[in-house]
């Protein structure tokens, strides 16, 4: 996990997800960076579904942040788990964020680029994230945050293989993140 602070004052962000949120953090990258904001704490995994994320939640708790981003779900459908299964994990993500007083913010699960051929191509895999993303976002507890921003999305926006972000997708990420920074000082 990059970054630590554990114990006192909550301090930083804490970032939850698969290998999208994992690119925040590979050179040329750092998630500080991208998200104009320091300290973070990286808990993302290449290829995680949400079950693995719900499993390293209690880890990335542990490191006290003010608040965790919450972005994955869309390894989810080609690894065989069910739109509820999806919805549950993340539920239980910004519980446990919202039982340790750490502020969960749910991002939508990323459309994959117009190019993206596997698992029935684009057109299945976004249908399935909208979907999931309904489900997700009205079962999600009081107090947890839901920031749809897959929409502002183009297609320079992804790398080669349709499924990652490229800078461009990551300054789209922070411009779409900034106003949770911004409102009310809330993380400084």
């Amino acid at each position: 996990m990059i970054g630590c602070s554990p114990g006192g004052t909550p301090s930083g962000i804490g970032l939850l997800g698969d290998s999208i949120t994992w690119y925040m953090d590979q050179p040329p990258n750092t998630s500080a960076a991208i998200l104009s904001y320091s300290p973070t704490f990286n808990s993302g995994v290449g290829s995680s579904t949400t079950s693995g994320m719900l499993s390293r939640t209690a880890s990335l708790i542990a490191q006290n942040p003010k608040a965790i981003f919450i972005l994955g779900g869309v390894n989810d459908y080609p690894l065989g788990l069910t739109r509820a299964q999806t919805r549950d994990n993340l539920v239980a993500v910004a519980n446990a964020c919202l039982a340790a007083n750490v502020v969960p913010y749910v991002e939508g699960i990323l459309p994959v680029g117009p190019g993206y051929a596997l698992y029935g191509g684009a057109s299945a895999m976004n249908a399935e994230a909208t979907a999931r993303n309904a489900m997700t976002q009205a079962a999600l507890p009081a107090g947890a945050h839901w920031i749809d921003w897959g929409s502002t999305l183009t297609s320079g926006d992804w790398t080669g293989d349709q499924i990652h972000l490229s800078a461009s997708g990551y300054v789209k990420m922070n411009a779409a993140l900034e106003h949770v920074f911004n409102e009310e000082n809330r993380f400084v």
